[in-house]
């Protein structure tokens, strides 16, 4: 993977890996774009030419969960960071370890609440409603409604809502 490369396109593979190791959880390319280009790590077309390659040598997995694609860190992509973490500078991690702890939660907020509905049939749609954490699905809710407008509604109030919705439905159903 690295034969031709040089020691910045190294270097730059490195930061995705331990942008994606930091965050300890799985990033969305828009996430990780943003991320990088905020810090100004490196051009939009490095990274993805070399997400890509990454990708490719099993160094990071891009798989899909509820209609959106994640980067995942793998075995492989760990013991190769660790091979070649002096390629990054203190500062560099400084940096990056930095601005993670200043957007973790914010990556991660977005992540953890899911909604999405689709047509089913002349005058039905199925909404999707979902609480995710650490990848694991605490709460999916499926209602099936009779209008578009209805499905937005819904859509739109649990991702503005659900934390205090997902609460509320849980003591509803414990409730005696």
């Amino acid at each position: 993977m690295f034969l031709n490369n040089t020691d910045q396109q190294v270097r730059e593979k490195m930061m995705i890996l331990y942008i994606i190791k930091t965050f300890e959880f799985p990033m969305t390319n828009s996430q990780l774009t943003d991320f990088i280009l905020e810090i100004e790590l490196m051009n939009y077309f490095n990274l993805q030419q070399f997400s890509t390659e990454l990708v490719e040598s099993k160094m990071l997995e891009y798989s899909e969960s509820d209609d959106t694609y994640y980067y995942l860190i793998t075995e492989q992509g760990i013991s190769t960071l660790e091979l070649f973490l002096d390629r990054l500078t203190k500062s560099e991690k400084e940096k990056i370890d930095q601005l993670v702890i200043e957007k973790k939660h914010t990556v991660l907020k977005a992540t953890e609440v899911f909604s999405d509905y689709e047509k089913i049939g002349e005058n039905d749609y199925l909404v999707t409603l979902k609480v995710v954490e650490n990848m694991k699905v605490l709460f999916d809710l499926s209602i099936n409604v009779v209008t578009n407008k209805q499905a937005k509604a819904i859509c739109n109030n649990w991702k503005k809502n659900a934390k205090f919705m997902y609460g509320d439905i849980i003591n509803l159903l414990i409730k005696d």
